[in-house]
């Protein structure tokens, strides 16, 4: 990303498709048919946020982060 039309094309199309999944997650019909084919997001205990937080655990236990990322997270 050193050439600066690059990184400005790629932060407007993140820009977008930021401001496309927030609309999709806060509709009210996408929550509705995600919790009724078992798939809610928006609960705590939901399936999706459960799967994540076990794959999230298996890499952190299988791949430690680096010492660059604790040493910021800790300042």
């Amino acid at each position: 990303m050193r050439m600066p039309s690059v990184r400005e094309r790629a932060a407007a199309w993140w820009d977008a498709e930021g401001k496309e999944g927030k609309e999709g997650l806060s509709d009210e019909d996408v929550k509705r048919t995600a919790k009724g084919m078992g798939l809610a997001y928006d609960e705590i205990d939901g399936v999706l946020r459960v799967n994540a937080k076990k794959g999230l655990e298996s890499i952190n236990n299988g791949v430690p982060p680096s010492l660059h990322w604790k040493k910021q997270a800790s300042t």
